[in-house]
């Protein structure tokens, strides 16, 4: 299993106050990160808080971006043992991102040039492309028409392999 990545040490002394604390890599595609906290149903009290990244795409992000994603993962779990576990994106969780030195604490990884390369790193087998220029990866193709969500847009479905359209309608 490889290392995990070089934490920002303003970050570590944070995370270090955490006693319940563990990190790991998941094989998820379609997230770079994940804060996954377990809570004794009895005592309400939190057992465990799971800081993971994914091994399929955080490997690609550039050396920014990965810190971004950390102090992100991060941000939930001090506002998940200090606070409340179920607080996710709120004004508090902002300003806890923010303290830990996030640029910018939203981080979705969804700005246009990112979003292309997100998508090279899955495996999927066929790729829509909306006329506005959003890409959006597909594991299959089913029987349907497929929209793009930002722009209502129909897709343009291509084969990954050779680039050669397969479905296109015009609703």
């Amino acid at each position: 299993m490889k290392p995990f990545p070089q934490i920002p040490q303003n970050v570590a002394r944070e995370l270090a106050k955490i006693p319940c604390l563990t990190f790991r890599w998941s094989r998820s595609t379609t997230r770079h990160g994940a804060c996954k906290t377990l809570i004794n149903r009895l005592t309400g009290e939190i057992t465990q808080i799971t800081l993971e990244l994914s091994s399929v795409t955080f490997p690609h992000w550039d050396p920014a971006t990965q810190r971004e994603i950390i102090i992100h993962e991060a941000a939930h779990a001090l506002m998940s043992y200090h606070f409340d576990p179920f607080e996710a994106h709120s004004a508090l969780w902002f300003t806890t991102a923010r303290f830990l030195g996030a640029l910018d604490p939203r981080v979705s990884i969804k700005s246009e040039g990112q979003v292309a390369h997100a998508l090279e790193v899955t495996r999927h087998p066929h790729l829509g492309r909306c006329p506005q220029g959003c890409e959006i990866a597909l594991r299959a193709m089913a029987k349907r028409t497929y929209r793009c969500r930002a722009h209502r847009e129909v897709l343009t479905i291509t084969r990954r392999s050779n680039g050669t359209p397969l479905a296109s309608s015009s609703k």
